[in-house]
């Protein structure tokens, strides 16, 4: 009978390389951000995370944008449960940042109220989603030159589908920013 040096065990499979995206930094946000945590607010107020589906922890959190802007919601942990209940605003704004793109004032209001009803989870990741879908979109195009080619969006270099998101934060009231990963190939 022959011997076999192979395991039984099955291969391990290795998850992907990812890392936050170094986001430029808007005004005093860092010390919005340490005046709003001391504020004793619960944090919910000013954060909103983005978790894979089945995922309760801040590990190898985020979703890619493709499932946020295809609204799968199976693919987002607690994906139908509102985001905006304590806020009476319409809408926020929200301010999309990318290195390298030092003038770029990309700014959207978001509505976070449809028929009386908070937006959930779901629902405000597909808007951020999209958001982003424009933004790449437009840099395809040429409209946005890129400083840092590390950090240029396009075909060769950063694309949509490697990209995860993370959290949406707000520095200052009305206003949130995102914070996003990239899937390294």
């Amino acid at each position: 009978m022959p011997t076999t040096s192979q395991s039984s065990s099955p291969p391990s499979v290795k998850p992907p390389s990812v890392s936050f995206i170094p986001m430029p930094l808007y005004g005093d946000e860092r010390r919005f951000w340490i005046q709003r945590r001391k504020s004793g607010e619960p944090i919910a107020y000013h954060h909103i995370r983005f978790l894979p589906w089945g995922r309760t922890t801040k590990f190898f959190g985020g979703v890619p944008l493709n499932d946020c802007l295809a609204m799968r919601e199976n693919s987002i942990t607690d994906a139908h449960d509102p985001v905006f209940s304590f806020q009476a605003a319409k809408h926020i704004t929200f301010m999309l940042r990318w290195p390298g793109y030092d003038n770029l004032q990309w700014v959207a209001h978001i509505p976070v109220w449809t028929d009386c009803v908070p937006i959930t989870r779901a629902e405000l990741a597909s808007w951020i989603a999209y958001e982003f879908w424009k933004f790449f979109e437009e840099c395809k195009a040429g409209s946005y030159s890129c400083s840092e080619p590390e950090w240029k969006v396009g075909q060769g270099r950063v694309t949509f589908d490697r990209i995860n998101l993370a959290s949406i934060w707000s520095p200052e009231d009305g206003l949130w920013l995102a914070s996003v990963q990239i899937i390294q190939p």
